[in-house]
């Protein structure tokens, strides 16, 4: 008898092989007071105005069932770290993901970018992911990236 034996191996997920898809902060909704539509160089962004209250909706389409990785870009000037709570919502209203997310500042015109995932294979379909403040006031988000 011939037996053959390999090593055991762990590859991660080819991420980027997967699609990217920027939704833009002049297609987002907002809720609640405290977070209003602005420009900053040129650009539509969702800006925090209040501490705590004000929330931003994306709606996402992803085209498979996968994990799926979010970034959020956004900009910090205030000097002080801020927080928000990520929500990912399925279009029945079904909380699949809930998540505390920090802020670190950035540089006055630099941009800083958030990561996370969905937490879970999620199918086809629609949802949103609603950033709502904890403690954000002067917080700029400017887009989402799903891939």
């Amino acid at each position: 008898y011939i037996a053959a034996v390999l090593p055991v191996t762990t590859l991660a997920p080819a991420t980027d092989l997967k699609r990217s898809v920027t939704y833009k902060a002049a297609d987002a909704g907002t809720k609640g007071a405290g977070i209003i539509s602005d420009t900053l160089s040129n650009k539509k962004v969702l800006r925090f105005t209040q501490p705590s209250g004000g929330g931003a909706i994306f709606n996402i389409t992803p085209g498979v069932a996968d994990v799926y990785a979010l970034r959020l870009k956004y900009y910090n000037n205030t000097g002080n770290t801020l927080s928000a709570k990520l929500q990912l919502q399925a279009s029945d209203g079904t909380i699949m993901k809930t998540e505390d997310l920090i802020f670190k500042p950035v540089q006055k015109g630099k941009t800083g970018t958030l990561a996370t995932t969905t937490g879970t294979s999620i199918n086809a379909g629609n949802y949103n992911v609603i950033i709502t403040a904890i403690n954000a006031r002067g917080l700029v988000i400017s887009s989402l990236e799903m891939q």
